[in-house]
């Protein structure tokens, strides 16, 4: 390995590594920069075991001479013609397609994402609470009608079993539903109702629903960070 790929110059002062300036370099390995940016990802993301963790600085440290390692590695590799390898471009052709992948979906389709105001507020309060229905299903448009008639004409759904043609399926064990497990037709109106209520007939890609909600309950959250980042995601 040439000299320059073993001398590493460490631009390196605790300060930096707690700074939030992610473009600040925290060192250099050959041609090869380490960000503050990089540093800190990299960091977060990985398990910090049998470290000492108490002297975060002096952990830091030793984390950062592990990212350096593997650079020197990764350059002595590079210039010892690891990466032309037969068994190298198999290993790595199919992560490089999964990088780019996950680049594109982001491109295409995370970056173009945007929550509302009202739509994160809505969903924060539809997050607050599970909700346990039971359902009726049929593929039958005037079959999951006629259910819908005698379900509207009697109080106990229950009892609806006895009176429903074979071919409408009543399924009584309780379902949860939680914000997002529905598609927006039926999740709409599933909350706005109240117990022992049905809602209209429902349809869907496999058929048609009716649903009787039972009871709700509350979701306990470990923080509103993590009622939040599960609505951005839904």
């Amino acid at each position: 390995m040439k000299l320059k790929f073993i001398i590493f110059l460490i631009i390196f002062f605790y300060s930096q590594l707690f700074s939030q300036e992610n473009n600040n370099v925290v060192a250099k390995v050959g041609e090869k920069n380490i960000t503050a940016k990089e540093f800190k990802y990299r960091y977060e993301l990985t398990p910090q075991i049998n470290r000492k963790l108490k002297d975060e600085k002096r952990t830091k440290e030793e984390f950062l001479f592990t990212l350096i390692a593997e650079d020197l590695f990764a350059q002595q590799a590079e210039e010892l013609g690891f990466d032309t390898l037969k068994d190298f471009r198999a290993a790595y052709v199919p992560l490089e397609k999964m990088y780019v992948r996950d680049a594109l979906y982001k491109q295409e389709i995370t970056n173009k994402i945007k929550v509302g105001k009202e739509q994160l507020i809505e969903g924060l309060k539809l997050a607050n609470k599970k909700l346990f229905v039971n359902y009726v299903f049929s593929l039958s448009k005037s079959k999951i009608k006629e259910a819908y008639k005698i379900l509207t004409n009697n109080n106990n759904f229950d009892s609806l079993a006895t009176q429903l043609d074979k071919t409408v399926e009543y399924v009584n064990k309780p379902y949860e539903v939680t914000f997002g497990k529905m598609s927006i037709e039926a999740e709409k109106a599933v909350f706005n109702l109240k117990p022992n209520e049905i809602t209209k007939p429902i349809k869907s890609e496999e058929g048609w629903y009716i649903f009787h909600l039972l009871r709700e309950e509350s979701v306990q959250y470990k923080s509103i960070t993590e009622k939040e980042s599960l609505v951005k995601k839904i």
